[in-house]
């Protein structure tokens, strides 16, 4: 039998396992709080691919439209895309639906600003404030807002991040390039993104469906599938985990 495990609450966000520490009630609480801290606006929701993802982002829309944030569901999407969308839009902040590198088990919730930076400590401190008082800013039923979807999420950070880049010099490469996703968000983008810039794709685990194909932290036990594909298809580089950054293969620990 699991031992049980708390909830997580800090300065990142709040994580906890689901069914256990974090429930759809809890979930929907934190939204709540959240959009009163805020003020009524648009509130951009985004998720991982986890497969609780669908459950605790329902609870996340239930929250924000009960104190009258008007939701904007984004899907599946990796964070780094969620804030670029938030700062380029009106919302006055979002909420991802993610417990980063934690094992498929867990899920949690990051709040972001309407510059779609992380909260500081003070703004989290008040922020949670709301929380731990419950006091909400509820509204009556016909003041309920429409949720909307955004169909392009990606596409604003994916601009961003070719234009940091020559991208016809790395085009002219011609790279190799073995991407491992671990099933996760970052398959919604990455390929995409590689493509882009004229790489040839290598993809293991890019099926953005929740069914972590190794544990998703990159260390060097996690991505010795990764190097052994470098090697065997003479790719360039490697992409264990992140956007726009590379590294070459054999890693140190690989064996």
């Amino acid at each position: 039998m699991r031992k049980a495990t708390s909830l997580r609450i800090s300065i990142s966000g709040v994580r906890g396992v689901v069914g256990e520490s974090l429930t759809p009630q809890l979930a929907s609480k934190f939204a709540q709080a959240f959009g009163t801290y805020l003020g009524r606006g648009s509130v951009i929701v985004g998720q991982d691919s986890r497969q609780s993802g669908t459950m605790v982002k329902k609870a996340v829309l239930s929250g924000l439209l009960s104190v009258g944030c008007k939701p904007v569901e984004i899907g599946i999407c990796p964070i780094p895309s969620i804030q670029v969308l938030t700062n380029q839009t009106k919302a006055i902040g979002a909420i991802a639906v993610t417990a980063s590198h934690n094992p498929k088990e867990w899920n949690g919730l990051k709040f972001l600003d309407k510059g779609g930076l992380f909260l500081n400590y003070h703004q989290v401190e008040e922020f949670l404030d709301i929380y731990h008082q419950g006091e909400y800013s509820l509204v009556d039923v016909d003041k309920y807002k429409i949720p909307e979807f955004e169909k392009d999420p990606t596409d604003p950070h994916l601009k961003k991040l070719l234009s940091y880049f020559k991208v016809n010099l790395i085009r002219e490469k011609k790279l190799k390039v073995a991407l491992d996703c671990a099933n996760g968000a970052g398959a919604v983008l990455a390929p995409e993104y590689l493509k882009a810039l004229g790489c040839e794709l290598v993809l293991l685990n890019c099926v953005p469906d929740g069914a972590f194909a190794h544990h998703p932290e990159p260390l060097p036990e996690n991505i010795a599938e990764l190097c052994r594909t470098v090697v065997e298809k003479s790719g360039d580089l490697s992409d264990p985990s992140r956007i726009p950054g590379f590294c070459t293969c054999p890693h140190p620990g690989y064996r």
